[in-house]
């Protein structure tokens, strides 16, 4: 029978059962621990993936300095809505969009821009009211959606917009 030693670098430290067994147990926790993370990895993504209909995110922020000289922060996209429930579309789950918009006011009227990339005019559908403009995309492709708030009161009749290489400009005339 072998004699053990106990120096620090000989059989009887590193050398031992005890590192032995400890680094084959540290093995099988990290190959344990792989596995856990791989199927939460499945997971997330199965709920990402039925949360948004495969959809991708977006998200953006727009900082501009308004007429007063105050700043007007505006956010974007759709990823800030993923707690809203998302529509049904032709049987599959979609998430709206938030497009980018700028409202200006140009005296007499109210100049509201958005950018609505690949959009299409047959599936726009605009609705003005006194204070509001509802902004729809019906394409299930490009799900855009917006409620701009005006800052003065509009003449809902008297409205025109025209949407040309994914801009769309509306102008309102004010009351």
């Amino acid at each position: 029978m072998r004699e053990k030693r106990f120096g620090f670098f000989g059989d009887g430290f590193f050398g031992s059962d005890f590192f032995n067994s400890f680094f084959e147990d540290f093995e099988k926790l990290s190959e344990q621990m792989e596995r856990e993370m791989s199927d939460q990895r499945k997971f997330i993504m199965e709920d990402f993936d039925k949360r948004t209909g495969g959809q991708p995110l977006v998200y953006g922020f727009s900082l501009t300095i308004g007429p007063d000289g105050k700043p007007n922060l505006q956010q974007f996209g759709n990823a800030q809505k993923l707690s809203q429930p998302m529509l049904k579309t032709k049987g599959k789950q979609t998430l709206e969009r938030e497009p980018l918009v700028e409202v200006h006011d140009a005296g007499k009227q109210l100049r509201v821009i958005a950018e609505l990339p690949g959009v299409e005019e047959k599936s726009l559908k605009l609705k003005p009211s006194l204070h509001e403009l509802e902004l729809k995309v019906t394409d299930p492709e490009r799900p855009f959606a917006k409620l701009v708030k005006l800052p003065a009161e509009v003449n809902p009749q008297k409205t025109r917009h025209s949407l040309k290489n994914g801009m769309l400009e509306v102008i309102l005339e004010k009351k």
